[in-house]
């Protein structure tokens, strides 16, 4: 193939490709002005709230383990304390790791965020 007819065999091929494309735009955007301060409260906000949706692993997990103690162990009277002041050590650990972890439960059910709230949020107006 010469070049005069490379160059033709391009330009025909270049017209029908063009021809036959869908050219699909997508590029319409908001954009969202704020104040650093703003950002860095709103992110805060949020930030606790995404933290407190996982802080009651360990308190349940705490719970558990004492829980499981408490119906495995035989308590003797060893270090210091006799059996029954350790039982009532665990009892007590029990009761406040159930209520650490109640407590957590309950706030990360009630931690309600996600990016669009954050979103929403940056784009309230101050001026109301």
């Amino acid at each position: 193939m010469t070049d005069m007819q490379k160059a033709k065999f391009d330009k025909t091929f270049g017209k029908d490709m063009i021809q036959t494309s869908v050219l699909h735009l997508n590029v319409s955007q908001e954009v969202i002005i704020t104040t650093e301060d703003k950002v860095r409260l709103c992110m805060t906000e949020h930030a606790n709230q995404l933290i407190a949706r996982q802080n009651w692993i360990a308190p349940l997990s705490l719970f558990v383990t004492i829980l499981v103690v408490l119906l495995t162990a035989d308590f003797s009277d060893r270090l210091i304390f006799p059996k029954a002041t350790w039982h009532a050590v665990f009892v007590l650990g029990a009761i406040l790791a159930f209520v650490w972890a109640v407590q957590t439960i309950y706030r990360a059910i009630n931690a309600t965020t996600s990016i669009d709230n954050i979103v929403i949020e940056l784009k309230k107006s101050s001026t109301k």
